[in-house]
């Protein structure tokens, strides 16, 4: 796990299983003011989110990670009451994000490779909104 510290007050957990993009998106969102955690799958994600006492105001989630993948993580999310209420957003190299994403209720899916731009614009409307 790695916790890094912005100033726009807002936080977010990266979950995804490839160091690459999880160390590049938690220090790139910490670069441009959120504070970031991360977890390499769903169940060390939901080990932190149940030992914090600030839970982040968003989760960027892969869907295809070893341990817990995205779907399985989104579900134990759900039937937890303290968890449920955090947006999600799929950032997935999968064909089926959009199709995940509504099956699963998220706030939104950004298809990977993304846009810098394209995933800063759904935080911050995410994290005004839910803030």
């Amino acid at each position: 796990m790695v916790i890094m510290s912005g100033s726009k007050g807002y936080s977010v957990l990266v979950i995804d299983d490839e160091v690459d993009i999880r160390e590049g998106l938690t220090e790139w969102l910490s670069s441009v003011g959120y504070t970031t955690s991360s977890a390499s799958n769903g169940r060390e994600a939901l080990k932190l989110l149940r030992a914090s006492d600030h839970p982040p105001d968003a989760i960027l989630l892969d869907m295809m990670m070893p341990v817990m993948d995205g779907l399985s993580f989104r579900w134990e999310q759900l039937a937890d009451r303290r968890l449920a209420e955090i947006p999600v957003i799929i950032l997935s190299a999968s064909g089926y994000c959009y199709a995940s994403h509504v099956e699963l209720g998220t706030a939104g899916c950004i298809q990977k490779p993304c846009k810098p731009e394209d995933l800063l614009d759904l935080l911050s409307r995410i994290c005004k909104t839910e803030s």
